[in-house]
């Protein structure tokens, strides 16, 4: 919804099959004169690679993350290294991930390292901000943490750790930000732990910006990440970061340094 009302157009190719989402990307290439695709991921580079073969147009693609292809079969890893050698030109969203295609594709022929970026976020308002969080941080911090509610994001021992912080810190509060597929586990997980009272969990919001404004910390969890956007805006807000030391996360910050 964000993109349409910026203007961009959105279109679902709804396909049950990698080979219809094939024929659905072809169609939409020559119904609208397309002359270049841009591939995120590994299934919609194999997807992309076949259709722009057969629309004849260049297509260039990016890794998101060091874990190129979930649990792959030996034909879907096959098919994914050809179709990233045969891209126009192959982006790595951080040095970490660069590394690790390299170790994966052999001879890529155009492989670059472009950083996810955010815009600094209420760079005017950091230094109060700052000021606010240590006025209220000796009652218990209020930390928070945004992304995905999938396995990756690391939750469950977030909300471990948390349980044990509540224990002499009764006043900390954490909010989790973000919708998947664990919520109702987490939320479960929550009530187990007697968390109730401290934990929220508002689901996904379009405000993130305001919700970092009114927190303390900011904590990721993730088991590995790519380059990790939801850090780098905490960081941009003047949030200080606790994060588990992997790949990724620790692209961004150096231990008590940044």
């Amino acid at each position: 919804d964000e993109l349409r009302s910026r203007g961009y157009k959105i279109y679902s190719m709804n396909s049950a099959s990698p080979g219809l989402a094939v024929f659905n990307l072809y169609h939409y290439i020559k119904k609208n004169n397309i002359s270049l695709v841009h591939a995120h991921m590994s299934d919609s580079t194999i997807i992309a690679y076949f259709a722009c073969k057969l629309a004849k147009i260049p297509y260039v693609v990016t890794f998101h993350s060091n874990q190129l292809m979930p649990s792959p079969s030996w034909l879907q890893m096959r098919l994914f290294r050809l179709a990233a050698r045969k891209s126009q030109a192959q982006i790595a969203i951080s040095e970490s991930v660069f590394q690790k295609v390299r170790s994966e594709i052999s001879d890529l022929p155009n492989l670059h390292t472009i950083n996810n970026g955010v815009a600094a976020i209420l760079e005017d308002k950091v230094g109060e901000l700052i000021t606010a969080r240590l006025k209220r941080i000796s009652n218990g911090p209020r930390l928070i943490s945004v992304g995905r509610l999938v396995a990756i994001k690391g939750h469950e021992q977030l909300l471990q750790a948390v349980a044990k912080l509540v224990s002499t810190r009764p006043g900390t509060r954490l909010t989790i930000l973000g919708e998947g597929d664990l919520r109702t586990h987490l939320e479960n997980l929550s009530r187990d732990l007697a968390l109730e009272a401290y934990v929220d969990f508002p689901g996904a919001v379009g405000n993130v910006n305001e919700w970092l404004a009114k927190s303390d910390i900011y904590l990721a969890s993730s088991i590995y990440e790519g380059l990790p956007i939801a850090v780098a805006e905490a960081m941009g807000s003047g949030l200080p970061v606790i994060a588990t030391d992997v790949v990724g996360n620790n692209d961004l910050i150096i231990h008590e340094l940044t």
